[in-house]
């Protein structure tokens, strides 16, 4: 059966094994160096930061799935070396896999920026000793009477942490987990607002490296 498609565009794939294996955010940094340019396995085993066996174990798995191809040799004293290549891009089809892996692929593509925001977050926090002994989580009913918890200043004050950290001085952070009661005008307003954000600052080229995770979904509470 067919793995892959050619397409003017990208490579689509039709098969749920090579899906799953480009939807893993954990095997697909072996692929990405045969994606850049010709490659042999153990220049990709240098630019993964892995042994030349480990990266010869993956470039045999994603051969066989069709996600990359051997282009040639290159001769030298001894074995000839070959030399690799993948596709440029891939497109993936929601149907190319049954519902549940869908549900686990996407959970699995949020996990690594979530675990990095995370990171970011209590190193920066734990970095910050002269306001640390002030910070805390604070638990409490908000006015529509849903529970919530937040990082707050002090046991005392109803100012979020997040919004204080607004101050000049301090370092860049933000979080929310927050169910929203809107209607779809309200919901794609604010839809369309995210993006024109994320658009602006996307693309410059500063100093230091910043996560930015979100999300927006209806929920089906019933």
């Amino acid at each position: 059966m067919e793995q892959a498609v050619s397409t003017r565009d990208a490579t689509t794939v039709v098969e749920a094994a090579p899906a799953r294996f480009l939807l893993d955010p954990e095997r697909i940094r072996f692929l990405r160096p045969f994606m850049l340019a010709e490659r042999s396995t153990a220049l990709a085993a240098q630019e993964v930061g892995v042994s030349v066996k480990d990266m010869a174990y993956r470039v045999k798995r994603m051969a066989a799935l069709g996600l990359v191809t051997c282009t040639g040799q290159r001769r030298r004293a001894g074995r000839p070396v070959r030399l690799y290549r993948a596709p440029n891009a891939f497109f993936i089809p929601f149907t190319s896999v049954p519902e549940g892996d869908l549900e686990e692929m996407v959970e699995a593509l949020l996990r690594g920026p979530q675990r990095r925001l995370v990171r970011g977050l209590v190193e920066t926090l734990a970095g910050s000793e002269r306001d640390l002994h002030r910070w805390g989580w604070r638990l409490e009913l908000d006015r529509e009477e849903r529970l919530s918890i937040r990082p707050s200043e002090d046991p005392e004050g109803d100012e979020p942490l997040f919004r204080r950290l607004l101050d000049e001085g301090n370092p860049a952070l933000y979080m929310a987990n927050l169910p929203l009661r809107l209607g779809h005008a309200d919901a794609k307003r604010l839809q369309r607002d995210l993006v024109a954000l994320v658009e602006r600052y996307d693309g410059r080229d500063g100093e230091d490296t910043y996560m930015l995770t979100m999300g927006l979904t209806p929920l089906n509470e019933s």
